[in-house]
C-alpha cells in the first residue's frame, strides 16, 4: 500500500469515531433528506434538485471552495423512460432458422431510445481492454457493425491472488466501462451474460439480499443523454448456451479456459445473427445535479493531488403510494460527507492533499452521477489518489463475502432499514 493511502486507512477509524459524537447536524440533515417533503429523493424529480442543493449550499456554508467552473453544482443530461414490455425482442437466426428468445426469461433489458438491430453476433470474453495487465478481449476480433456477446465481471474473480485486485473488482468489471469498450471497437449492440462458473446470483436470478424485504423496490429507468451509446441486453445462462454453442465448447469451458491462462477465447460466431428491438412508450429529459466542494490542500506541491470524499443523495422516491426515504441508501452517507467537510473545513492544519467531496445524484440508475463525474472529471483523475466512498454505512446486514471484498471495518447504525429513517447514530462496532 502506498504511503499516502496508508495513512488515509489508518485515519478512517478516528474520523468514523468522530461521526459517533452526538451531532444535532447529523440529525438534522438525516431528518430533512428522509422528510415527507422530499419524498424519496427521486432521480430527476423537483425533490431530488432541493436534496442537491442543500447539500450544495451546505459546502459553501462550510468553507469549501466552488469546484464546477465556478459553482457547488455538477449538471449532466439524462433521460427517464418506460418501454413497451411487448416491444422487447431477441431473435437469434442461425442456418436460416429463427429462434425468438423469451423476454423476462431469457433476457431482459431496454434502452432510451427505440432501437431495431441486426448483426452478425461475435464473442468477445469478458469484453475487457485493459493493457495495465496485458490483457485485450478484443484483440484480433472484428466488433464493428456487430453485436458482442461478453461475461458480466472480470477474470479470476475468485481467486485471492490474482492480478486483477484479488477477489475485489476493478474498473474493468463494470457494465458502463464494458459498453464504452464495445462502442470503441465498433458494436452497434451487447449482449451480456453472467459469467457461467460463479458463486453470486445471475443477472437474471432474483437476488438473495432482498430476502425479507418484499416492499423493496427498483429505480425508474434513466439513461446518460448521449446519443453515442448501444444498447445493451442480459441474458439467462440456457441463452448463453444456445448463443455460443458455434465454438464447440461450454460456456463455463470458455470462461475457465481465459480465468486460466488470461489469454482471450474471442471468435467470431459463424452463420450466427442477432436482432435486438425495444420501444419505450413515453420519455423526458431533465437535468441531474452532482454536489461538489473543495478543499484545497495545504501543501504547495502535493495539493494538485486529490482525495475523493463521496456518497449518493438521490433514492427511490415514491412507488405504488409508498415513500422510499432511503434513511440508509443512502442519506447515511449524504450527511457523513456533509458533516466531514465541515470538520475538515475547520480543522487545523489542513490535509496537505487536496479533498475534493461529491454527494452524486442519480446513482440508483446504474451509477449515472459517478460514471458521468469519471468522464468528465472535476480534478484530473491521474492526479487522484484515493476514492473513499460512504454508501449505506447505517446497517448490520453486511455479508461476509462483502467485508472481506472492502478490507475495512464495516460501519454500522441499530434500527435502520430500506426505507426507513435511522434510530441511531452512525459508529463503528
Amino acid at each position: 500500500m502506498r504511503p499516502s493511502l496508508k495513512r488515509l486507512a489508518l485515519g478512517l477509524p478516528a474520523l468514523a469515531s468522530l461521526l459517533c459524537q452526538p451531532s444535532s447536524r447529523l440529525r438534522a440533515d438525516l431528518d430533512f433528506l428522509t422528510s415527507d417533503a422530499l419524498a424519496g429523493r427521486l432521480s430527476l424529480s423537483p425533490q431530488a434538485e432541493i436534496a442537491a442543493r442543500y447539500i450544495a449550499a451546505d459546502f459553501q456554508k462550510s468553507g469549501l471552495l466552488p469546484a464546477a467552473s465556478g459553482s457547488y453544482l455538477q449538471e449532466f443530461p439524462l433521460i427517464a423512460y418506460r418501454t413497451d414490455p411487448g416491444s422487447r425482442r431477441l431473435v437469434l437466426t442461425r442456418k436460416g432458422a429463427s429462434r425468438a428468445f423469451r423476454a423476462g426469461t431469457d433476457f431482459t433489458g431496454s434502452f432510451y431510445r427505440d432501437i431495431d438491430i441486426q448483426g452478425p453476433l461475435v464473442f468477445a470474453g469478458y469484453g475487457i481492454t485493459a493493457p495495465e495487465y496485458g490483457y485485450h478481449d478484443y484483440a484480433g476480433l472484428d466488433a464493428a457493425g456487430k453485436i458482442v456477446l461478453i461475461f458480466d465481471h472480470e477474470p479470476q474473480e475468485d481467486d485471492p491472488q490474482s492480478v486483477w485486485n484479488g477477489t475485489g473488482h476493478t474498473l474493468h468489471a463494470g457494465r458502463w466501462t464494458k459498453l464504452a469498450n464495445a462502442r470503441r471497437h465498433g458494436a452497434v449492440g451487447v449482449l451480456i451474460s453472467s459469467e457461467p462458473v460463479r458463486h453470486h446470483p445471475g443477472l437474471l436470478e432474483a437476488p438473495g439480499a432482498n430476502a425479507g424485504q418484499p416492499q423493496r423496490a427498483s429505480a425508474p429507468p434513466q439513461s446518460l443523454d448521449d446519443p453515442q451509446q448501444i444498447p445493451a441486453f442480459s441474458i439467462g445462462d440456457s441463452a448463453l448456451a444456445e448463443l455460443l454453442s458455434p465454438t464447440g465448447h461450454t460456456p463455463a469451458e470458455l470462461q475457465q479456459s481465459i480465468d486460466a491462462k488470461l489469454q482471450p477465447r474471442s471468435q467470431a460466431l459463424p452463420d450466427t445473427v442477432v436482432e435486438m428491438r425495444s420501444a419505450n412508450q413515453e420519455q423526458h429529459r431533465g437535468m441531474s445535479l452532482n454536489a461538489v466542494g473543495l478543499l484545497e490542500g495545504s501543501d504547495p506541491v502535493l495539493k494538485s493531488e486529490t482525495v475523493l470524499l463521496t456518497a449518493h443523495y438521490d433514492h427511490l422516491g415514491v412507488q405504488n403510494g409508498r415513500v422510499y426515504r432511503g434513511a440508509n441508501d443512502n442519506a447515511s452517507g449524504t450527511v457523513a460527507v456533509m458533516e466531514l467537510a465541515r470538520m475538515f473545513a475547520q480543522s487545523a492544519p489542513r490535509p496537505k492533499r487536496s479533498l475534493l467531496f461529491v454527494v452524486f445524484g442519480s446513482e440508483e440508475e446504474i451509477m449515472l452521477g459517478s460514471f458521468y463525474y469519471t468522464a468528465h472529471p472535476l480534478r484530473p483523475l491521474a492526479g487522484t489518489r484515493a476514492v473513499v466512498n460512504l454508501d449505506m454505512i447505517a446497517t448490520r446486514r453486511t455479508s461476509r463475502k462483502a467485508r472481506a471484498r472492502s478490507r475495512s471495518p464495516p460501519i454500522r447504525a441499530t434500527g435502520s432499514s430500506w426505507s426507513e429513517r435511522t434510530t441511531a447514530p452512525i459508529c463503528w462496532p
